[in-house]
């Protein structure tokens, strides 16, 4: 609250939702409030029932008044330019979501960068590939969007799931028809041991990776763009981390793994055609594609060993000895010739 009073642009409201907090948050920020004898316009909204942050963001949503709206979660800041810096891409260009870059504080892993330059796209297909291609990240924050384009395309959080910035990044960025960059940092990301991310139950965690998975693919089929390859692309990479997290949980078991690649083959796919042909000639994509050109007998082993084949291809098989593997079992398929033997061989 302390870095939004101290914002160099002044015309704002602010909205804090109470979403049944259990400890003294509510004392200290009316305290702060009033002994801040802040001038900027402020709503506090009272949950009835604590119903996690999608709901909290959509209660925030609906109770605005202002022309864009700007996610800032109760742990983190903003740098005192940040509005203003987002707010000039606007004044140039009507976009309908200005995105600024940020920085991390408390600790030292990995975190997905804002990776295109200060920017106006205004082609729709270009901002369709940034994303897919991960040049922009997928959390909510830090994101100055439009509320007429939120309220007219429908875009809140889908709630009682966490991870759902992972939905809500994707359904906004297929529908922005432009979108501004501001390269310097506008966030301060503060990850703690004990935020909302780490000590999630393994099965909510997978349960909610389906949900956000099987809502993509429905999306992108209602909008015209799985034949997209980019858009193919990203969720396919869903896919696998969707494998990673089974991986991460100990739910490997034969069982669990034909559940998963059930779950998987029953989502709406382009054809076989098109994904040989944006598959076929990269190597990382063709290894983590083939298992829709399998048998059904050794499918769900193969993708079961995926994220080896793909960590371990430069040394464990050239890519010419896969293409051949690869074709083999193309051709075995089309003869109707067992492909066990096939799959032991890749090993």
């Amino acid at each position: 609250l302390k870095s939004v009073l101290h914002q160099t642009y002044k015309d704002l409201e602010i909205i804090i939702v109470n979403d049944c907090t259990k400890d003294n948050s509510m004392t200290i920020i009316e305290g702060f409030l009033k002994e801040s004898e802040t001038v900027i316009p402020y709503k506090i909204i009272e949950h009835v029932q604590n119903q996690v942050l999608s709901a909290a963001r959509n209660t925030g949503i609906k109770n605005s008044t202002g022309d864009y709206l700007y996610f800032l979660d109760s742990d983190d800041e903003i740098t005192p330019d940040c509005i203003s810096s987002l707010l000039s891409s606007v004044s140039s260009c009507n976009c309908d979501m200005v995105i600024g870059d940020y920085k991390v504080v408390g600790s030292n892993d990995f975190f997905p960068p804002l990776k295109i330059k200060s920017s106006i796209i205004n082609n729709k297909k270009s901002i369709i590939r940034s994303y897919m291609k991960e040049r922009i990240y997928v959390m909510a924050w830090n994101k100055l969007v439009r509320r007429d384009f939120i309220l007219k395309n429908g875009l809140f959080f889908k709630e009682g799931i966490i991870h759902e910035d992972l939905l809500w990044s994707f359904q906004t960025i297929c529908q922005s028809k432009s979108i501004g960059i501001v390269k310097s940092p506008t966030y301060i990301y503060k990850v703690r041991s004990n935020s909302i991310k780490t000590g999630t139950a393994a099965s909510r965690d997978i349960k909610d990776l389906k949900t956000i998975l099987r809502e993509m693919v429905e999306f992108a089929r209602i909008n015209g763009l799985i034949e997209n390859k980019y858009v193919y692309s990203f969720i396919e990479e869903e896919k696998l981390r969707l494998l990673y997290a089974y991986e991460r949980y100990g739910m490997v078991s034969k069982e669990e793994l034909n559940d998963l690649y059930q779950f998987i083959s029953n989502l709406t796919i382009p054809s076989l055609r098109q994904i040989l042909g944006w598959s076929f000639f990269k190597t990382r994509k063709c290894v983590r594609d083939a298992h829709y050109f399998l048998p059904r007998s050794i499918v769900s082993e193969y993708y079961k060993n995926v994220p080896m084949y793909l960590a371990q291809r430069r040394k464990f098989f050239n890519k010419f000895r896969f293409y051949r593997w690869f074709i083999s079992i193309l051709l075995r398929s089309l003869l109707n010739i067992n492909s066990e033997a096939c799959l032991l061989r890749l090993k």
